[in-house]
């Protein structure tokens, strides 16, 4: 990428005078989390359905990590990940980071055409026997590479668009709906998301431990997604930018170009800016992307320090 669209992309993460450069999060990398949260709360449940603490899924991780590095994955290296059953997906997830390779997930297997075009490796088999095959390895793992917060973390396929974000657009995502939602910690949630879209990475897989909170069906105080059979606090979410003005306080409107969460209701997340223009939405802010794969497309989006997307109204 040229270093003038390269410019362009900052200057739409930049807000007001906090540059991202000044980092909003307290990791240096997103499995850095699962350290933060064994070294405060090893002992702590966090999947109450399977009574999984942040030691166990920690453990279950780096198992996954000598696994995949068993299947040749390496660092920097690009992993597509198929969807499995709730807890499989989010241990994958994990692994993949704590190796220090990338995530790339898609609603349906891409061609291998798109595949081969992101340099993205498809090796995790869909009818795996997950812990069998990950139990007969060392539950502790030492990285021979550890990511930093600009570094890419995920590839987001979407349709023809392939949506590049960095640890740190993931880490303050979360943060920033932690802060809009008020998570202070031990709070009851729960979402039942299938893998492969940027609300089940960032609302199931990265959220529960960012906030500390204790993932259950069971009685939980606030619930993500299109879940009616809950009295307490519930979200759906939403993907029609054009709904920005009059979406309701109890949706949250998803751009994965923002990584996931652009505003609860109307007001946008922490560190995140819109201004609201007939057909289309000026954005800037920490979550903003780190750009498509494709430069062309960038430099279409990516103008008056800002990051346009228009929609039909």
């Amino acid at each position: 990428m040229n270093q003038v669209l390269k410019n362009k992309i900052y200057e739409a993460q930049c807000l007001g005078n906090v540059e991202p450069i000044e980092y909003m999060v307290p990791y240096p990398n997103t499995s850095a989390l699962l350290e933060g949260q064994n070294i405060k709360h090893a002992n702590q449940v966090i999947y109450e359905s399977l009574e999984i603490t942040n030691k166990t899924f920690f453990e279950k991780v780096q198992q996954t990590a000598h696994w995949l590095e068993s299947l040749g994955l390496k660092p920097k290296d690009r992993l597509y990940l198929p969807s499995h059953s709730f807890p499989i997906s989010e241990i994958l997830a994990f692994g993949t980071w704590y190796l220090g390779a990338t995530v790339v997930i898609a609603k349906e297997l891409p061609q291998n055409t798109i595949l081969n075009s992101i340099h993205c490796r498809n090796i995790i088999p869909t009818d795996i026997d997950f812990f069998s095959s990950i139990s007969i390895f060392d539950s502790t793992y030492i990285p021979s590479y550890k990511p930093n917060l600009r570094d890419e973390g995920v590839l987001f396929i979407d349709e023809n668009k392939v949506i590049q974000l960095s640890h740190y657009n993931l880490l303050v995502n979360t943060n920033g709906i932690q802060q809009s939602i008020g998570l202070t910690g031990g709070e009851k949630i729960f979402s039942d998301l299938k893998a492969y879209s940027m609300e089940w990475l960032i609302f199931q897989t990265i959220l529960p431990f960012y906030a500390a909170s204790l993932f259950t069906s069971h009685n939980p105080d606030i619930v993500f997604g299109q879940n009616n059979q809950f009295e307490k606090q519930s979200y759906t979410f939403c993907h029609e930018l054009s709904t920005f003005s009059s979406i309701k306080d109890s949706s949250i409107l998803i751009c994965p170009e923002n990584t996931c969460a652009l505003s609860i209701g109307n007001k946008p997340i922490h560190m995140t800016h819109i201004n609201s223009k007939k057909n289309h939405l000026s954005i800037k802010g920490h979550s903003v992307m780190m750009g498509y794969v494709n430069e062309v497309e960038n430099g279409r989006i990516f103008k008056d320090n800002s990051m346009i997307l228009t929609y039909m109204s």
